[in-house]
């Protein structure tokens, strides 16, 4: 019997590099959507760029590079 993942890989391995890369950035979106609304439900007084801010920390936060760009964004 083969596990989800090994299914899943299977199902992937015949789409076009087109498909996966819609598929990719589907995921990263929902991934988006969700880190903001946990944000926000942590600090509601955020504005919405400061929202995407704390987003894009959480997602490059192991990133020293992006981390230093985006500390730019406050100067």
């Amino acid at each position: 019997m083969k596990g989800v993942e090994e299914q899943y890989r299977e199902a992937i391995g015949g789409w076009s590099g087109r498909r996966r890369v819609e598929r990719s950035q589907d995921l990263l979106s929902e991934v988006r959507e969700m880190l903001a609304r946990k944000v926000v439900a942590r600090e509601p007084e955020l504005t919405p760029s400061e929202v995407r801010r704390r987003v894009a920390e959480q997602l490059y936060g192991s990133d020293r590079e992006t981390l230093c760009l985006l500390s730019r964004l406050d100067s």
